[in-house]
């Protein structure tokens, strides 16, 4: 329908004045409902329904609703106005809050200004652009403030801008620091410009000047979330002090207002900043329990990029302490969250090659660090790519790769600036590269410069190693007294495995001194620590021990279980079914086989991190938790995948291939692996291996 506005006051006027004031509410109604329209114009009568449609020009659609034309709408809305001011300011109101829940700040603005509302304006303003820069979308701010005329903005509405400006780190986050700096000058003090100019101040390296100005704006009268907001940064610039006793007393009071305030994501940051705060203090154990209860309230308040820092820094964490398995699943969480950046995903690759170089998981390194350099490179980030690239250099000599090492070497020097870091870390690099060479005093000349500059701390011990290894190569004894001081220093002897295969000679060297033995061994022979090893004895009854305890399981089916997963690898509920029952999959298999899953849960799960599912399904497919360190005396590979079974300790042959297996793929691989395994022990014996004799002579019964 369309009409001119004067027929639109005509009509109007020919209805009954009761009927009139009754119907002004609905004056921002784009469409009208016999019934839902009561509850915005309560006052209207029963019969209202039709009289409008006798009176004013409307059609009914067949959805039961009436479309309203603008022209009526501007009609009434302007008789709304004069007839109902309050009436009216409420309704443009929550107009105005329905825009803002549709992500319209641009509508909820203006509806706001057209009443001159401006403190609602200005608070609509503010927590719309801190609501859009917690989730990191800078650009969109900026798109839309574009749009927004300046003076809508207030003081704190503006602060929040400048703020959001400084952390992008954009062109205009100079021009911001500027605006925040004269506003602090003129003798503004709102909560909200005085969070811009201390993170301003930290962000240039000014951390005393931005701790003063988070006192500042303690002193005042401030409470709520702009209370929390300076209260963490307060503690960052603490942290960053080295004031390591205050920075935890900062951030205790950042827990404790957070939590009176039931604030729950500043409670998640706040565990995240004591975190820190214990770890500064060398205080792991107290650390830790702070990590995992901030994963837990990122993961409730779905603060997915918060979330994903938290889980690299707790994986680098884990990293360093030798809880490698733990430290790659947290990783590998990281990277399944929905939204976050590509800044992130370049920091979570930088991650796990560092851990898979460091810890010499030689083929997974040779990839991870080529895909974080490609990461890195897509970002712009020149200072992180230089040290990929080291990695990548290093990875390319242990591959005996000497020429490509020194190219990717030569590609990472042309990108360095003035990062002291990086200067130190390419003169490791290039050690690492010479010793290879055998060129043993000019790779000593680089070490020794690497040890002078700033050179991270796993990397100084992998230094004091070469410098060994050199010492032996001059025929001298060398001095291990330095290098034993990093290790106890850095609390894990780990550093030892990065260089493993071009220092072959210098760690048998060193495991031959008395005091070096146990602590070279542990390092090589034992399982990565916060792993849950487990050993399968599959020649016999199936026996399944955790260190030395025989695991005991509900059901016997829920241990053979274990070891189809553990041979097999990642199997479907189908697969699985197929092999522990001869029977069809009915409803009476499919029971057995939830009691059976359920038995296999109930017996691992104390074993694991709490919350940790023994069995984890992905893709439809069942598999074993990864912290399940899995070990058996003997296997033929070439018979299961065994992606997570490492072949260890020794052989005790009880009986047959899983005697008590109930299931028909022990049946069916069992004759096959009894000859296997009697050829591989007849070899033995014949290579001059009298342990095996036994074990040959009850083999020669089962085959």
């Amino acid at each position: 329908m369309t009409s001119r506005p004067a027929e639109i006051e005509t009509a109007l006027q020919q209805l009954p004045p009761t009927l009139l004031n009754a119907l002004l509410p609905l004056a921002l109604e784009k469409t009208w409902h016999p019934v839902r329209s009561l509850s915005v114009a309560p006052d209207l009568p029963d019969v209202w329904w039709d009289q409008v449609q006798t009176h004013l020009p409307l059609v009914v659609q067949e959805n039961g609703t009436i479309p309203v034309p603008s022209e009526l709408r501007e009609a009434l809305t302007q008789r709304l106005s004069i007839t109902f001011p309050r009436r009216y300011r409420e309704l443009i109101q929550q107009h105005s809050a329905e825009a803002l829940r549709d992500d319209n700040i641009s509508l909820a603005a203006s509806l706001l200004n057209d009443i001159g509302d401006q403190e609602g304006l200005n608070a609509v303003l503010e927590k719309w652009i801190s609501e859009h820069h917690h989730i990191g979308n800078h650009e969109r701010i900026e798109l839309e403030l574009k749009s927004i005329p300046s003076a809508w903005l207030g003081a704190r509405a503006q602060a929040a801008y400048w703020l959001s400006q400084i952390v992008s780190g954009r062109e205009m986050a100079i021009e911001a620091r500027q605006q925040v700096q004269q506003a602090y000058d003129r003798g503004d003090r709102n909560p909200r410009l005085m969070q811009a100019f201390s993170f301003a101040l930290h962000s240039e390296g000014q951390y005393q000047l931005a701790l003063q100005v988070a006192r500042q704006a303690l002193a005042t009268d401030i409470a709520g979330i702009d209370q929390l907001r300076i209260l963490h940064l307060k503690a960052i610039s603490l942290d960053c002090l080295s004031q390591d006793v205050e920075h935890l007393e900062a951030a205790q009071e950042l827990l404790d207002q957070a939590t009176a305030h039931v604030d729950l994501r500043y409670m998640g940051l706040a565990h995240v900043t004591l975190a820190c705060a214990y770890e500064n203090l060398s205080d792991w154990a107290t650390a830790e329990p702070h990590y995992q209860q901030a994963i837990t309230l990122y993961n409730r308040t779905s603060q997915w990029r918060f979330l994903a820092t938290l889980l690299n820094n707790y994986a680098q964490a884990l990293g360093d302490r030798g809880r490698v398995t733990e430290a790659l699943q947290h990783l590998q969480d990281a990277e399944r969250l929905s939204h976050i950046s590509p800044r992130h995903q370049a920091w979570l690759a930088m991650s796990k090659a560092t851990i898979h170089h460091r810890y010499g998981m030689h083929v997974d390194a040779l990839a991870s660090t080529r895909q974080a350099v490609l990461l890195l490179r897509q970002l712009q980030l020149p200072a992180d790519e230089v040290m990929a690239l080291s990695s990548v250099a290093e990875r390319l000599v242990f591959n005996q790769q000497i020429e490509a090492a020194e190219q990717v070497h030569r590609e990472a020097r042309a990108l360095l600036g003035t990062d002291p870091d990086g200067e130190a870390q390419l003169a490791f690099t290039a050690g690492v590269i010479t010793f290879a060479k055998q060129e043993w005093l000019t790779a000593e000349k680089q070490f020794r410069e690497a040890l002078s500059g700033s050179l991270f701390n796993w990397n100084e011990a992998r230094a004091h190693i070469y410098l060994v290894a050199l010492a032996l190569k001059a025929g001298k004894t060398p001095d291990t007294e330095v290098l034993r001081t990093k290790l106890d220093a850095f609390g894990q002897d780990t550093p030892l495995l990065t260089d493993a295969s071009l220092l072959t000679e210098t760690l048998t060297w060193l495991r031959q001194q008395p005091e070096w033995r146990e602590r070279v061994e542990q390092v090589f022979g034992h399982q990565m620590i916060g792993t849950v090893p487990l050993r399968l004895e599959l020649l016999g009854p199936l026996e399944i021990y955790h260190q030395e305890r025989l695991l005991r399981f509900p059901l016997r089916r829920s241990a053979e279980l274990l070891a189809f997963l553990a041979l097999q690898g990642a199997s479907t509920r189908q697969q699985l079914m197929a092999a522990l029952w001869e029977e069809q999959a009915d409803k009476k298999v499919v029971d057995l086989f939830k009691k059976t899953l359920r038995g296999l849960r109930e017996t691992l799960r104390p074993l694991l991190p709490e919350g940790a599912d023994p069995i984890v399904i992905e893709g439809g497919q069942h598999q074993l938790h990864p912290l399940l360190a899995l070990t058996t005396s003997w296997l033929a590979r070439d018979l299961f995948l065994a992606p997570a079974v490492h072949i260890r300790g020794p052989l005790e042959i009880r009986g047959p291939f899983l005697a008590d297996a109930q299931g028909p793929w022990a049946d069916d691989a069992r004759r096959e692996i009894h000859e296997r395994l009697y050829q591989d022990l007849t070899e033995r014996l014949e290579n001059g291996d009298p342990t095996v004799q036994q074990a040959v002579q009850l083999l020669r019964t089962l085959v």
